[in-house]
């Protein structure tokens, strides 16, 4: 009778405790981790101590969880891309690689696209700009976020995201004139399916206290005197080169670290390796 009763007691006590440590997981992979002003203040005097300036609130202070990604990609087959980007099943030309269809065509460059409408849309309106043009990049199958567009007289550059993470290979300059002609170039992840992301097993990322640390090994910058003025946690490739060529792409993890100068060099966020940077408008790669 008593040892029933004792097996009961057990039972809901570790019932207990399975549901605490459940919840103990969820919080932590929910709630980041911080770093702390002590490791932040010891990072900035190590950079200092290196010849690199960079100020405290600068520095991310949140250690976040994220996974790699993949996304089903149309940049293997240019016409159907070409048909995707201009809303029609029709080519009605295709040469050089340029595909026209009535008003609109599209030319591939390598690993970039540029659009063309010569069909005015009248329905852009001037105080709108950003929000009509992010419905006719939509219709484009171009889901392009208005918080990430950069507004330069009638110049727009967005960035493509994921959960408001930027890909950071990714880029888009639409024209707008005054008749509403829209034009864009550069290079953006398609999919010709509805549901084209895949999202792995997320987990702690390295803390950005930590790829500043290495940043110190660095070859590329400049070791007389340099300064970091902004490091963005984000999403890559892998390499600068976009992906035309496969119908899968995988996106990591990332760190930017951008200098002063406009020179930037990207992190893998999981293992702190560098990747690669541009210097000067060129290149760097790991040595």
């Amino acid at each position: 009778m008593y040892w029933s009763r004792v097996k009961t007691i057990l039972i809901i006590l570790f019932f207990v405790i399975d549901i605490s440590l459940l919840a103990y997981i969820v919080a932590t992979r929910e709630k980041p981790a911080v770093i702390s002003e002590t490791t932040i203040t010891d990072v900035v005097n190590i950079l200092n101590k290196n010849n690199i300036s960079i100020s405290p609130s600068v520095i991310p202070r949140n250690v976040e969880n994220m996974g790699v990604i993949e996304m089903d990609n149309i940049w293997v087959d240019n016409e159907a891309l070409a048909k995707l980007l201009m809303k029609s099943d029709t080519i009605t030309s295709k040469q050089d690689n340029i595909y026209t269809s009535a008003a609109k065509s599209v030319e591939f460059q390598n690993n970039r696209f540029i659009y063309n409408n010569t069909e005015p849309n009248d329905h852009i309106s001037p105080d709108s700009v950003i929000a009509d043009t992010s419905v006719l990049l939509s219709e484009m199958s171009i889901n392009s976020s208005r918080e990430t567009a950069d507004l330069s007289e009638n110049t727009l550059n967005f960035i493509q995201t994921i959960d408001g993470k930027p890909i950071f290979e990714t880029a888009l300059t639409s024209i707008i004139n005054s008749n509403g002609i829209i034009s864009a170039s550069g290079y953006w992840i398609i999919s010709n399916k509805q549901n084209n992301i895949v999202k792995k097993q997320t987990s702690a990322l390295l803390p950005a206290t930590g790829i500043l640390v290495d940043f110190v090994g660095n070859p590329y910058y400049n070791h007389s005197g340099d300064s970091i003025i902004s490091i963005t946690n984000g999403y890559t490739l892998g390499n600068i080169y976009r992906d035309t060529i496969h119908k899968l792409v995988s996106i990591i993890p990332a760190y930017k670290i951008i200098m002063s100068s406009g020179d930037y060099f990207i992190y893998d966020a999981n293992t702190g390796e560098f990747l690669y940077g541009i210097k000067n408008e060129q290149i760097v790669l790991p040595k």
